[in-house]
């Protein structure tokens, strides 16, 4: 008796779908030693202060959900500009560790994806929907621009990977001027 082919066709898509989502959620939270800070030693204040905001509660080996620098949002874009900063220095060097630098930076944009800035959060309810899909887009935007990058570099396109990072610099401005506090 022969079983057939077709009855176990169905399990391949299924187990793709399983290991997709074990490997994604095992890199979440794996961090570098660099980017998994000691926690704020900072105390709540008697009263009943909120801590600041992303919290500080440790979940499987980073920070927040972003697995960035540190907690929530800030610690996303904290991340974000350390990968550049490196990334500014890396290039114009053509070093082939660059890769590392834009990994740490794609990381930065995933983690900053599943946030929502302040400036949304302070938002009237029927404006926030509209908002939120603006950021996420323009995050997705981002993400699509180190994916380029990030090609660049792993061709040793040094000219073209330092056109891809100045691109990837200028969807910043506008990011920050729609949806950064000022302080």
């Amino acid at each position: 008796m022969t079983v057939c082919c077709q009855s176990k066709s169905f399990l391949f898509p299924i187990a793709l779908l399983v290991g997709a989502g074990a490997l994604a959620f095992g890199a979440s939270s794996f961090a570098t030693a660099t980017q998994d800070p000691k926690p704020p030693t900072e105390k709540p204040k008697e009263g009943g202060d909120k801590p600041k905001e992303g919290g500080g509660e440790r979940r499987g080996g980073g920070w927040g959900r972003g697995g960035g620098g540190g907690p929530g949002l800030e610690g996303s874009m904290q991340s974000m500009k350390a990968a550049v900063k490196a990334l500014e220095k890396e290039i114009p060097a053509k070093d082939a560790n660059a890769w590392k630098s834009i990994s740490q930076f794609e990381r930065g944009v995933a983690g900053a994806k599943l946030e929502e800035p302040g400036s949304i959060k302070e938002m009237p309810e029927a404006e926030r929907a509209k908002a939120v899909v603006t950021y996420r887009t323009m995050m997705a935007d981002m993400l699509a621009q180190s994916c380029k990058l990030e090609h660049d570099i792993l061709a040793a396109k040094w000219d073209d990977a330092a056109k891809s990072l100045d691109a990837l610099k200028a969807l910043q401005k506008p990011g920050h001027d729609k949806f950064k506090k000022d302080d």
